[in-house]
């Protein structure tokens, strides 16, 4: 069960890794809201959150300046990810949504696949595809800009009489998923 709650990001600070922009070097890193966030000061924060980091140089060192965050409700076991123009900036939280951002952290939309997301959400390069996982799915959306549609869900079912489980990331190919 701890790797389970690792992996859907439940009981930790950060439980990912960071997501850098190739186009601007901007990191994005989802982890643990500041506490007081959910309303209740108790060392203990209920949102998850998106933070947008900058590497700045100050001298002969280099520092990691916050430049905006944006805290959810739940937390996340996913890694943000980019879009190959740096226009969006994907995350999923422990309620069952994938949530599209701009690069300076504006929620453009948030769509409930039902099931809580494992892994990072996987984005084309070209059409506005999406692709994201579930223990059960393997999920497509399509981008619209101001919303998102579920275009279909494959299960996981290769094998017969067998406790199928997903958590890893899916990859985009030429010819697949």
């Amino acid at each position: 069960t701890t790797i389970v709650d690792v992996i859907y990001g439940g009981s930790g600070q950060v439980t990912n890794y960071f997501g850098i922009d190739p186009n601007t070097g901007k990191i994005y890193i989802a982890a643990t809201a500041p506490d007081g966030e959910d309303g209740v000061e108790d060392q203990i924060s209920e949102f998850g959150a998106l933070y947008l980091l900058d590497l700045r140089k100050q001298g002969d060192t280099y520092t990691f300046e916050i430049e905006n965050y944006i805290a959810f409700e739940g937390g996340t076991g996913s890694t943000p990810s980019i879009s190959a123009d740096s226009s969006r900036v994907l995350v999923s939280d422990s309620n069952n949504n994938v949530i599209a951002l701009d690069a300076q952290l504006n929620e453009l939309w948030r769509l409930d696949v039902g099931d809580q997301v494992a892994a990072s959400v996987a984005i084309s390069p070209d059409n506005n595809e999406i692709y994201a996982v579930t223990k059960a799915d393997i999920i497509k959306i399509i981008d619209h800009g101001t919303y998102a549609e579920l275009v279909w869900k494959a299960d996981l079912d290769a094998y017969e009489n067998a406790d199928e489980f997903n958590a890893l990331t899916p990859t985009i190919t030429a010819n697949g998923i």
